[in-house]
């Protein structure tokens, strides 16, 4: 066996819903099977159906990204759903424009109604997608983001809107002064024509997807103005969707590309009409609820990212198991000190889930690692050992 020393640190406070899954003792499978009972119990309700996307921010170094693979995924587990009416549960950092429109198109073609639900970030590319919705639902932790495209130049990645408004400053600075200072002229002289057209590019694909998206669909029922109640145009609508895409893909306006958007300030800015999922608070404590599951299966899991629905679900993970397996130990001894009283405890981790070792580490009456990684001291304390695990099975298969 291996012997680890580990303190880990009290943890209080910890939200109901989690709390909750926490005194249950829920392993993954239970977790799984919780995530589809709230599905299927949000399609009972509502009558439309739920599909989950859903990603671990904390593995930015993990393919969380929106990609082309993600629709490919997602046109398969919805293949022989027959509804008629979508909720899209996403939170995402963003990624491919191309895969959100792509993904759009394929909501938009097979379902008369599609809603965007955000209890998370839902970011970029993600806020493009969102865009294609009849309505976007969120709570007070939801969020979308700029659209601003971020691109490739040289050895770094930037946004396309700071990079466009430097070039016009060096513009206007050369008009005003007749010349730059040697550094701005420096970096201007390498910079091709067919770089500026493909950033500019990149920054037009976003602006004009959003505007596209908003006029065809999530003002496509907008008939009456709310103020005036005038009559809506189609130039109308156009001009409404530009202003909303432009102030989108504003760097200046946010100041940061990850900036969080909550509903009073998408509806007070952009004008935008936002449902708040907490008016319907069953609705509201199923996709809450949700979000716990899904947070507590990328903690205990190698998982990075869900994508599911009642029927079918597909977790993408980061583990592969080492190719020589026999080299790594099949249990580990792990010393815990509570942080609270000082109480060492001894766990051992049977490593590969094999239920005949658990059995025997079971008569022996030695007391086995939490499978929800979360445990109680004597003292009351509640000792995460969730990194615990995290780093064992990090260190044991080399990831």
């Amino acid at each position: 066996m291996w012997w680890i020393n580990i303190i880990k640190i009290f943890v209080g406070d910890i939200m109901s819903y989690m709390s909750e899954y926490i005194d249950q003792n829920f392993d993954i499978r239970q977790l799984e099977q919780e995530l589809i009972n709230l599905i299927n119990e949000y399609d009972t309700l509502t009558g439309k159906h739920l599909f989950i996307y859903s990603v671990d921010f904390n593995n930015y170094d993990l393919p969380i990204s929106m990609d082309m693979d993600d629709l490919y995924t997602i046109k398969d587990v919805l293949r022989e759903d027959s509804s008629k009416k979508l909720s899209f549960y996403i939170e995402t950092p963003g990624g491919s424009g191309t895969a959100a429109e792509e993904i759009a198109i394929l909501l938009r073609n097979k379902y008369e109604y599609v809603d965007f639900i955000v209890v998370g970030e839902c970011k970029s590319a993600g806020t493009i997608l969102a865009m294609c919705g009849d309505e976007i639902y969120l709570n007070d932790t939801g969020s979308l983001g700029p659209i601003d495209a971020q691109i490739q130049i040289g050895r770094s990645t930037g946004s396309a809107h700071d990079y466009m408004k430097w070039i016009h400053d060096k513009m206007d600075e050369a008009d005003k002064n007749g010349k730059l200072n040697n550094f701005d002229a420096l970096m201007v002289a390498q910079i091709t024509p067919n770089e500026l057209i493909g950033v500019q590019n990149s920054l037009d694909y976003g602006k004009e997807l959003v505007t596209k998206f908003l006029k065809e669909y999530k003002f496509k029922n907008w008939k009456i103005t709310e103020t005036h109640q005038n009559s809506v145009s189609d130039d109308l609508r156009q001009k409404r969707a530009e202003e909303i895409a432009d102030k989108l893909s504003d760097h200046s306006l946010w100041k940061t590309y990850g900036r969080s958007l909550k509903i009073d300030t998408l509806r007070k800015e952009l004008q935008l009409k936002i449902c708040d999922i907490a008016s319907d608070e069953k609705v509201c404590e199923i996709v809450e609820r949700i979000q716990v599951i899904l947070r507590l299966i990328f903690s205990l899991s190698p998982a990075y990212k869900i994508i599911a629905d009642k029927d079918n679900r597909l977790i993408k993970t980061a583990m592969e198991m080492s190719s020589n397996e026999s080299t790594i130990p099949s249990v580990i001894k792990i010393n815990v000190e509570c942080d609270k009283c000082g109480t060492t405890h001894e766990l051992h981790l049977n490593v590969f889930d094999n239920p005949q070792i658990e059995n025997e580490l079971n008569q022996q009456g030695l007391k086995l690692f939490p499978k929800n990684n979360i445990m109680k001291c004597n003292c009351g304390c509640i000792i995460d050992l969730n990194e615990t695990r995290k780093n064992i099975y990090e260190t044991l298969f080399n990831k």
